[in-house]
């Protein structure tokens, strides 16, 4: 059973240091480490961490946010890279380890939070379509008049015009057009 750590910063002006201090004071026998802003690129010193942590091992990080994960993308990496083979996490500003029983329940409340989260996701986005509909509003494309596609057909037909002038005339996209003269 070892411990493996994990540190990460965003920006080059970020320090690795107290977190590799704390990763070793907690007694981590290996620590991965990076400078990567996850939203730009992918953390692949955590991709090799994960690929030297064995069943019981646990990873050791000191916060969270080390991650790098949103609420939801942190309950994913629980249960498809950590519970299926048997990692436990350790977050040390937290005092989690989910090799106790604090822990587990923590991993509970955490699925349940995602949970709830998910469901006042949809809630919202099912309130907010409705209140579109009643102010009168509808999602996707706005529809073309027939009067409009007529003319468009019209232009086509004509070979007067190119698809990039019957849309500059018209207001639409050349796709639009390709798409009208189509049908």
């Amino acid at each position: 059973m070892r411990k493996i750590g994990y540190a990460r910063v965003a920006y080059p002006d970020q320090n690795l240091d107290t977190q590799l201090t704390k990763l070793l004071i907690n007694g981590c026998d290996l620590v991965y480490s990076e400078q990567v802003n996850v939203y730009y690129k992918e953390q692949l010193e955590l991709e090799h961490c994960l690929d030297e942590l064995k069943a019981d091992d646990t990873l050791v990080i000191e916060k969270l946010k080390v991650l790098g994960f949103t609420p939801k993308k942190l309950m994913e990496f629980f249960e498809n890279r950590i519970l299926p083979y048997d990692i436990h996490l350790e977050v040390l500003d937290l005092g989690i380890n989910t090799n106790t029983e604090e822990g587990q329940s923590f991993i509970e409340v955490f699925k349940k939070l995602s949970e709830s989260e998910n469901i006042l996701l949809k809630e919202r986005t099912t309130n907010g379509l409705e209140a579109a509909k009643e102010r009168g509003r509808y999602g996707g494309r706005p529809q073309l008049s027939e009067d409009k596609r007529k003319y468009i057909k019209q232009l086509y037909a004509s070979r007067t015009y190119t698809p990039n002038e019957i849309s500059k005339m018209v207001g639409v996209s050349r796709t639009t057009v390709y798409r009208i003269v189509k049908k």
